[in-house]
Order: C-alpha cells, then structure tokens, then sequence
C-alpha cells in the first residue's frame, strides 16, 4: 500500500470512527423503549471503493439516511455515492421457509479525487437524447445526481474513456428504463479531452469512467 492509500485508508476509519459515534443510539424506537444496549455493527466488503455493509436496517443503516450522516461525510470531504437497501436469502427456516438478510449498504467516496494515469486521449457523455439541443448550446455543466436507484453523487460530468465503454453504459441505462417502464433514447456525444480539467477516476467505473467537476463548453462537443 502506497503513501496516498495509507492516508485515504486513515481518512476512512477516522470518517467511519465519527459516523460510528454519531449512530450510537440512533436505533428504532421500539429498541429505544426496550432499553436495549445498542451499538453499530458493521462489515468492510471492499476497499476500492470503500463500501461498507450495516447488518439491520433498523441500526446505523437507518442513521446513514439521515442529513446527520451526510453532514458529518462532507464536513471531512467525503460523500455518501451510493446508499442501498439490500436483503439476501440466507438459506431455509425450520419451517421450509426462506431465510432472509437486510442490510444496507454504503458506499463513501473520498472527494479529493484521483487523476488518470495516463492523459484522455478520447471521451464520451452519455445523455438522454431529448437533452442534446440544450447541451450543444450550453455545454455540459456539473450537476448534483440523485438516481432512483441511490446512486447520490455531489456537482460532476461523467465521461467513458471510450466507444465502448460509452456504449456499455447507455446499454446499463437502457436496462434500468426498461425494468422502470421509461420510454427513453440515448445519444452519445464526443467530447474534446483537452477541454475537461481537472479529470478524476471515476470509483463506479474504474477502468472505463473519469469525472470532472467543472463546466465543459459547447465547443469541445461533438454529437456522432
């Protein structure tokens, strides 16, 4: 592990550490009234990026919804990306029943970014097609994207680094309307690399996906 990951990884638990404390209590009423002892529980399930897995949600998952919890991620220059409710069948009750698991599941991303290694040599957008006019004479602007899918990222313009990519993405999109019943197209746009600065991996496609949280001008755009 290198200097920078050794300190993102600190950053992390001392994040996790005030978020921990913060919940501590923060449970249903119904365990409140009992009197029950409560404290957090929870389970690393991957570094990069860093996703975390509370066991009920009626525990720290409950608080990690709250502004409480968003408040103290970003006072330490992090964000709350990705917030879902999860269950997983755990096998058979004694009765033959299904046995079930909730959880939820977090991710926290650290904002101070991750330039590429290499320079863009070429970037697409993905965007609903009915968007393209307003985009070719505005440009693309940073926007703070709250999906219905939980996916909660602060200002930034997503890009696939390339063709493909791009594709596979619309493809994802497309799934997404299809299981929702959204009637939608998609147009991919060309976009000149040297007109997007800063560029940061982007952790939910590591490989293929970079952001960048400032303005991009008509200009640098190109609908194929």
């Amino acid at each position: 592990m290198d200097a920078v990951q050794t300190l993102i990884e600190a950053q992390f638990a001392a994040v996790l550490d005030r978020l921990m404390a913060a919940a501590h209590g923060y449970g249903s009423p119904r365990r409140q009234e009992r009197g029950q002892a409560y404290y957090p529980e929870f389970d690393r399930i991957d570094s990069t990026p860093f996703k975390i897995r509370f066991a009920a949600i009626d525990t720290a998952g409950e608080f990690m919804k709250s502004p409480e919890a968003e408040a103290i991620v970003a006072q330490a220059g992090w964000a709350i990306t990705v917030l879902h409710d999860r269950s997983e069948r755990r096998g058979l009750n004694p009765d033959g029943s299904q046995r079930w698991s909730h959880f939820v599941e977090v991710r926290l991303e650290n904002l101070s970014g991750e330039k590429p290694y290499e320079p863009m040599r070429e970037l697409y957008h993905v965007t609903p097609t009915e968007y393209v006019p307003r985009i070719l004479r505005q440009g693309l602007l940073p926007r703070r994207t709250s999906r219905p899918d939980q996916h909660r990222y602060p200002p930034r313009i997503h890009f696939a680094t390339s063709l493909e990519a791009a594709k596979k993405i619309e493809r994802l999109f497309r799934n997404y309307d299809q299981q929702h019943q959204i009637d939608r197209s998609y147009s991919i746009l060309r976009v000149a690399p040297e007109a997007v600065d800063p560029v940061y991996v982007d952790p939910e496609f590591h490989r293929d996906g970079v952001y960048t949280t400032k303005p991009v001008p008509p200009s640098a755009l190109q609908d194929d």
